[in-house]
């Protein structure tokens, strides 16, 4: 689509746009003067041995939804591309994919350009930027496997995972509404040496994301541990809920009394 005057508005649908050569291929052009509205539908550019654009405005672009994928074999994709003065474009929410030989980045704006960030799920094995531009905000995105994982802006909020030292155990951004976890490796209270605590929880406890939060691991003592050997055999015992309990693997055949 090539914008020569007025508006271009995406609601829903797909509009697909596929490069035969090595040149440019844009899946929506909007010069000068002319303005793109995205609130849903589909962009896909499949630029092949050209350089591919989603949408490449060098006027007014608004992305408020929908989802654009470029693909290009051996040349640059851009997702969205502000370009020249007139460039200006704000982006509030979508999901937006970028693969490429060379530059590879969702969303890009020229040095006399504006392009501002304020939401959306991005293809973590590309860059939201990889040069700076005028009047740009831009948001670095942790690592993932999952593409769209992670959003920015008003969406997603930093979660911290700290010891009671304050040393931090993991960080990362959860979606809104999301309850965060800890994945990583079971936390040892700073100083126990003996293994006399054990990580028991978190405070405070865990809750749906609103905003940034920050979770500081909890401690209770370890149960006391019993060793009884018979007949060559170590057994090791716990007591824990008034009960003693084999942790080694093997089985008590009977309660045992100390």
């Amino acid at each position: 689509v090539s914008l020569v005057s007025g508006v271009f508005r995406l609601e829903a649908g797909t509009v697909y746009g596929q490069n035969i050569g090595t040149g440019v291929m844009a899946g929506v052009y909007a010069g000068a003067n002319r303005e793109v509205i995205m609130t849903g539908g589909t962009i896909q550019v499949d630029a092949n041995s050209g350089t591919g654009y989603g949408i490449f405005a060098q006027g007014k672009g608004t992305i408020n939804g929908g989802t654009i994928r470029v693909e290009s074999s051996a040349k640059a994709a851009y997702a969205v591309q502000a370009q020249g003065a007139n460039g200006n474009v704000t982006v509030a929410d979508g999901k937006f994919y970028a693969a490429g030989k060379t530059t590879v980045t969702c969303v890009f704006a020229s040095s006399s350009a504006s392009m501002t960030v304020n939401g959306g799920y991005y293809n973590i094995n590309t860059n939201l930027a990889t040069y700076l531009g005028a009047g740009r905000h831009i948001f670095n995105l942790p690592s993932s496997e999952l593409p769209y994982q992670y959003k920015v802006g008003t969406g997603g909020y930093t979660v911290t995972f700290q010891n009671t030292d304050g040393t931090v155990l993991q960080s990362g951004l959860w979606e809104n509404g999301t309850t965060p976890e800890y994945t990583g490796d079971a936390p040892a209270k700073p100083g126990d040496t003996g293994g006399e605590f054990i990580h028991s929880s978190w405070t405070p406890d865990l809750a749906p994301v609103t905003g940034d939060a920050t979770y500081t691991a909890t401690y209770v003592p370890a149960p006391p541990v019993a060793s009884v050997t018979i007949s060559g055999t170590t057994t090791e015992y716990i007591h824990f809920s008034d009960a003693w309990t084999a942790v080694n693997g093997a089985t008590a055949a009977s309660t045992l009394t100390l």
